[in-house]
């Protein structure tokens, strides 16, 4: 059995635009995905151990790097990825580009790490 974390590149999401719902259910569904690979990932590891007659032990995942550029949007949609971004098992990272503006800034708080580039603008009203 091949026990084989998704590479980091495999973890790689853009946002760039407007936050509406089918923008937000490709990435929402993008993260779900990565979440359910990685919750695999880590049961085959603690299947390994168990097997090979060793406590299970913690597991560390390769983060979801999400870049993230938007005007912002409608504000259910803007919360469903905030949440979606919140609870994600594999730990997330919002990367600030360009703009993040109304909506955005309440989906870059998801995260559990926030960073942005020196030149992106912020706005909040």
């Amino acid at each position: 059995m091949e026990i084989k974390q998704l590479e980091p590149k495999d973890k790689v999401l853009t946002f760039f635009g407007e936050i509406k719902s089918n923008t937000v259910e490709n990435t929402i569904k993008d993260i779900v995905k990565i979440n359910l690979a990685d919750r695999d990932y880590i049961n085959k590891c603690n299947q390994w151990a168990i097997d090979n007659g060793q406590e299970p032990f913690p597991v560390r995942l390769n983060p979801i790097e999400l870049y993230l550029s938007t005007q912002g949007g409608t504000c259910y949609d803007g919360i469903a990825l905030h949440d979606v971004i919140a609870a994600s098992t594999t730990p997330l990272e919002v990367i600030c580009s360009g703009k993040i503006m109304s909506m955005g800034v309440i989906v870059a708080l998801g995260a559990n790490v926030r960073k942005a580039y020196k030149n992106t603008t912020f706005m909040i009203h």
